[in-house]
């Protein structure tokens, strides 16, 4: 057994990558907006005052991002009409 041989025998089985539910959820409810891409980020970036790229609308709704931050969830998810809220349990 030569040392690359070795070296790929103690390499782990690749897992599954996470992705936070909140994005799932976003993603459900970008594609049932019926709003493009490119829509979106408009929106966004006039209400914000600082531009969105399509790029990270689409990467949401196809599950590419796995972890976005909170303020990028609450824009996109405020330009298809929903609004994020804490509940007391």
């Amino acid at each position: 057994m030569n040392a690359i041989q070795s070296k790929n025998r103690r390499r782990p089985a690749p897992q599954t990558a996470y992705i936070d539910p909140a994005v799932e959820t976003l993603a459900s409810l970008v594609q049932r907006s019926g709003l493009s891409d490119s829509a979106i980020a408009a929106k966004v970036g006039a209400a914000r005052g600082h531009p969105m790229t399509p790029s990270t609308v689409a990467n949401l709704r196809e599950l590419t991002t796995r972890l976005p931050q909170n303020y990028t969830l609450s824009w996109i998810g405020w330009a298809v009409g929903y609004t994020r809220e804490w509940r007391k349990l």
